[in-house]
Order: C-alpha cells, then sequence, then structure tokens
C-alpha cells in the first residue's frame, strides 16, 4: 500500500509553483474540481491552463455555490468514473 502526501499552498502566489507542485507529485491525472464563475474572474485561468497542459484532466464543476451531499455525491462519481 503507498501512502500519498497532502500539502495544501495558502501563501500570497502560491499558484506560480503550480507547475512544479505537478512534476514533484510525479502527476499524471488530475480531478480539476473548479468554481467555473470564480476561476473565469479571478484571472487564473490562463496560467492554470497552460499549467495542466499535457495532463489528463477531468473538470468537476456540477455543483451549487454551497454544495449539498446531492452535488458530491456526483462529484465523487465522477472522480470514481476517471
Amino acid at each position: 500500500m503507498s501512502t500519498k502526501k497532502s500539502i495544501v499552498h495558502l501563501k500570497n502566489g502560491a499558484i506560480r509553483n503550480l507547475s512544479q507542485i505537478l512534476v514533484d507529485f510525479a502527476v499524471r491525472r488530475i480531478l480539476f474540481v473548479v468554481d467555473e464563475v470564480a476561476y473565469l474572474s479571478c484571472g487564473a485561468r490562463n496560467f492554470v491552463e497552460e499549467c495542466l497542459d499535457g495532463y489528463e484532466v477531468c473538470r468537476f464543476a456540477d455543483f451549487e455555490t454551497n454544495p449539498k451531499l446531492q452535488d458530491v455525491e456526483r462529484g465523487i462519481f465522477q472522480a470514481r468514473a476517471f
């Protein structure tokens, strides 16, 4: 059984480390959970899309602003199918 390590990067400008984080964790596939409205309005889209280029990416955006149990269940289903 392998142990996977999770790290949360919460600091100003942390997004600039995204490409290196993907390399460091030897990522091949990404489940990208995203609020499309916030994502498009925050200004990160172009940078993030460039970082995701070359990876197998599944986007999950089918949830309410304050997600309900059904939203989480849809996300779990999509993650398992991916």
